[in-house]
């Protein structure tokens, strides 16, 4: 909502976010010194992150034409379903007398 703001333009009313979520765990050490003894002891420590952001497509906001100029050109093709075959037709489902094992 900011960067249309920002943009000279608005999300429109009615229009609902979706929820984007950012995590990621690092191993962080931290440095403990014993006042007895000059050296460190080091304990490994891992540090979680987690964020959530809400976010609206492109086509939930109106902005200014010339904006909408600026963006890169994305080509969108529409595939066809990963099950056909090269020759066009559908798989089937073996019949069930064609399994080992009956369920």
């Amino acid at each position: 909502m900011r960067q249309a703001n920002e943009l000279g333009g608005h999300v429109r009313k009615g229009e609902e976010s979706t929820i984007v979520v950012f995590w990621k765990v690092e191993d962080a050490t931290q440095s403990t010194e014993d006042l007895d003894t000059a050296e460190p002891d080091e304990k490994a420590r891992r540090r979680f992150l987690l964020r959530y952001y809400r976010v609206w497509n492109l086509e939930q906001c109106e902005l200014p034409q010339a904006v909408l100029d600026k963006l890169p050109k994305i080509e969108m093709h529409e595939h066809e379903s990963e099950s056909k075959r090269p020759n066009g037709s559908s798989p089937e489902c073996p019949t069930r007398p064609r399994f080992s094992t009956q369920a």
